[in-house]
């Protein structure tokens, strides 16, 4: 299995917590659909969750670090041509700009590929 990361911020203008209802709310399905149109077989659409253990994290690190990522998107596929195949068919980041509207910052904001052999 091969999985794709697409970590999420939420533009500055809309603000986290409507962001936050947003994403578990009426983007869950245009995520689904944004899945289905890249034929993955798998999505897994991930949540910030705020704790005390956060600004632990933090610190032990320094206390220097970028804002956390409001959400993490994971996309599934089976092979790695199955990825490339669907990837190739569409301007991958316009597809997920127009899934996400007006909600998360104008770009991508990092892509992590994972091979599983399995």
């Amino acid at each position: 299995m091969i999985r794709l990361e697409w970590y999420i911020r939420h533009r500055t203008e809309v603000g986290k917590e409507a962001f936050q209802r947003a994403w578990r709310g009426e983007l869950v399905s245009r995520m689904l659909s944004f899945g289905e149109s890249l034929k993955a077989e798998r999505l897994v659409q991930l949540s910030l969750v705020e704790t005390g253990a956060n600004l632990g994290l933090t610190e032990a690190r320094g206390g220097d670090m970028e804002a956390f990522f409001d959400g993490i998107i994971e996309l599934w596929w089976p092979t790695r041509p199955a990825m490339e195949a669907a990837l190739s068919a569409d301007d991958l980041q316009a597809t997920f700009e127009k899934v996400t509207g007006a909600l998360t910052q104008g770009r991508l904001i990092g892509r992590q590929c994972n091979f599983y052999r399995g």
